[in-house]
């Protein structure tokens, strides 16, 4: 066994305490006593450490990890933007830290390196599973569409993220429109319903609707979609994208739009030069 001493000081380091690191201790600590060390850390990011001082979630805080000096300095190795996020509020006075007592600078950036190789984030499909059970609303509503079209997140659908980005409402339009206007097209297959393709059409969605007050939905909309397949669209997005520098569900939509607006009077017909920006109010 370790010595209580090098579990609770971190001084005496043999070979076993090496082997499988070292424990620090648990304490509050003062917020005006944490310190970043830019040699090795990674830049601050100030936006980040703003929305999370603004939405600040002591659960999702949890305790850093830091390293104290002999001068009472404790040097953050894992939480930099935490604890800047915390700087930022004049209602925190102290954290919950991991201590850890006079490490070299060394070994504090070796800690760092190994944490950061080692950490696996969790997948978008892991993320949607937990909110589930959560029952987060955007998250319910996105698995009542699924159910709606027999979809299983994760075996036979896995651009989740996309659909919360446009929410239940145009998650659903969408899928609405490509079940009309492309029967055949397996949206349940692996791989052919992608998270681009899903944002464009919505995209495609809320231009059609500003502009013309239909929706996807609307025969007179699908319908002139039925004599092309989502690969050529998808093939003249990638073109539009490359040629013009402009995102992908720029790309789908201003592709869409072009096959919309064939043999339409110039009134009838989409701009997508003009389509609303990012992905719209979710629904």
């Amino acid at each position: 066994m370790l010595s209580q001493n090098t579990i609770d000081t971190g001084k005496e380091r043999d070979s076993a305490a090496h082997e499988v690191g070292l424990v620090g201790r648990y304490e509050l600590v003062q917020k005006e006593s944490l310190c970043i060390d830019s040699s090795y850390q990674r830049p601050q990011d100030l936006r980040r450490a703003r929305k999370m001082a603004k939405n600040f979630y002591w659960p999702y805080f949890g305790a850093i990890i830091a390293s104290r000096h002999d001068d009472g300095a404790c040097f953050v190795i894992d939480g930099g933007t935490r604890s800047l996020a915390v700087q930022l509020r004049d209602d925190i006075a102290e954290v919950p830290a991991i201590v850890y007592e006079n490490l070299s600078v060394k070994e504090e950036a070796e800690m760092f390196g190994k944490m950061n190789t080692a950490r696996k984030r969790l997948s978008s499909l892991q993320c949607f599973a937990a909110e589930i059970v959560a029952e987060d609303p955007d998250s319910l509503g996105i698995q009542e569409v699924l159910d709606e079209f027999d979809l299983i997140a994760g075996k036979r659908f896995r651009p989740v993220v996309a659909a919360k980005t446009v929410g239940a409402g145009g998650f659903r339009r969408v899928l609405q429109f490509v079940t009309a206007a492309w029967p055949q097209f397996p949206i349940d297959q692996p791989g052919r319903f992608r998270g681009v393709m899903l944002r464009g059409i919505n995209r495609f969605d809320r231009t059609v609707k500003e502009q013309l007050g239909l929706d996807i939905t609307d025969k007179r909309v699908f319908g002139r979609f039925r004599d092309v397949s989502p690969e050529d669209l998808a093939r003249h997005a990638a073109s539009i994208k490359e040629v013009h520098r402009r995102s992908i569900t720029e790309s789908y939509c201003e592709a869409m739009a072009g096959w919309y607006n064939r043999r339409l009077a110039p009134v009838r017909r989409v701009d997508p030069r003009k389509s609303p920006g990012g992905n719209g109010r979710k629904e």
